[in-house]
């Protein structure tokens, strides 16, 4: 392989392709950079085992193509050099027993050498062509929207259903949860076939995919092309594609979760989003002042005074807070108390778009709901306790 291209450009492709290289791993070969030239494209390729990141271009000069590959340590090394740049592959050398290729990348009066590593150990990158089930999103309300709901996510989780957004074709929206949230977001998904015949009805999307694109996605991106094969799902921009290994199993019925129960919420009035994220964050900062993370915040409707409240009750501090209580829809007989974690609650508030939600209860032990415009919320409660009484939080 011999190719010319300004170190500029070389940079800008392999600061996008590090974020999915592993810092560690326990394979060397996979921190590692595919450096491909064919047909007048240069493409670099990276992964995490998991997914595949590709970008290319084609602002640079082809003298002959091929492919080679770098450490992740010598692709940084070269994002270091100026001005126009000439790469080289070497003819193989045997050596300590094994063949040795080395690339020499000259930058003007500058020489260096670098070995690279045995191709055939890397792993094969998946081809986008062949794929089907293909829709287009708008990239910017895309990654808007899974941005905000990936704080749902449960990253980490033995269950991959939680670590992945739901892409809800057929309704036209995209699901995320995890043990104690849920949350759905209306979302317009293009069809590319003329009859929609060809597309699924729905693909699980690894929640890393949020971080990956929010680096590489640029202003020339106005939409990104989804596909899938039987094996993988692939994300396609302007000068590059994103895979990763199809995660099977069926997504959880979120009409079910969030579907009309036929019950009438004892407590249900419109919120102001920001007064509601303020006061909530006040208490979640009073409980790490008195080292009290574990402590849940309690919404209390006091009956007598038809008045609203939330508490933050600490061995040291107690805080109270009214709550504006905005086209109240129905109220309950008696004093209501419920539980939630502060930090679940600030969490799906910041996700909504709206300065104005509506908020259900229907009781002690069953989930919060909110909902904003084209977009719903689910809280599960923190118990109280039996013994805990409206008194003992705002009085």
């Amino acid at each position: 392989m011999k190719i010319q291209i300004e170190a500029k450009e070389l940079k800008t492709l392999i600061e996008k392709v590090l974020p999915i290289v592993p810092k560690k791993a326990q394979f060397s070969f996979i921190q590692t950079i595919l450096v491909d030239s064919s047909k007048g494209k240069l493409t670099l390729s990276g992964s995490d085992y998991e997914s595949f990141l590709s970008v290319s271009t084609t602002s640079y000069s082809e003298l002959e193509g091929g492919k080679m590959l770098i450490s992740l340590a010598d692709a940084k090394l070269i994002t270091k050099l100026n001005g126009s740049l000439t790469i080289e592959s070497q003819d193989a050398v045997w050596s300590d027993g094994k063949y040795i290729v080395h690339c020499v990348i000259k930058d003007g009066k500058k020489k260096i050498t670098i070995e690279t590593i045995d191709i055939e150990r890397y792993l094969s990158v998946p081809e986008v062509d062949g794929s089907n089930d293909v829709v287009s999103v708008n990239s910017s309300s895309f990654l808007k929207t899974i941005n905000k709901l990936y704080p749902l996510l449960l990253q980490g989780s033995n269950n991959m259903l939680l670590t992945c957004y739901n892409l809800n074709i057929s309704k036209k929206r995209i699901e995320a949860m995890n043990t104690l949230l849920a949350g759905v977001n209306d979302f317009e998904f293009s069809s590319l076939e003329d009859d929609g015949s060809n597309i699924c009805k729905s693909i699980l999307l690894r929640g890393s995919v949020n971080g990956l694109l929010k680096k590489i996605v640029n202003k020339t991106d106005s939409e990104l092309i989804i596909s899938t094969n039987d094996k993988t799902v692939f994300i396609t921009g302007n000068d590059f594609v994103l895979s990763q290994k199809r995660v099977e199993g069926k997504y959880y019925d979120v009409d079910r979760i969030f579907g009309d129960s036929g019950y009438v919420p004892c407590l249900n009035f419109t919120i102001n989003v920001p007064s509601v994220i303020k006061t909530v964050n006040f208490g979640i900062d009073v409980k790490k002042a008195d080292g009290q993370n574990k402590l849940p915040l309690a919404v209390c409707y006091e009956k007598s005074s038809s008045k609203c409240y939330t508490a933050i009750k600490t061995p040291k501090h107690t805080v109270v807070d009214e709550v504006d209580m905005i086209n109240s829809k129905s109220v309950p007989k008696d004093d209501f108390l419920i539980g939630v974690d502060p930090v679940f609650l600030s969490e799906v508030l910041k996700c909504i778009d709206t300065d104005e939600a509506e908020i259900k209860f229907y009781k002690p032990k069953s989930p919060i709901f909110i909902d904003g415009k084209g977009e719903k919320y689910l809280v599960l409660p923190w118990s109280l306790g039996d013994e805990a009484t409206i008194d003992s939080y705002i009085k």
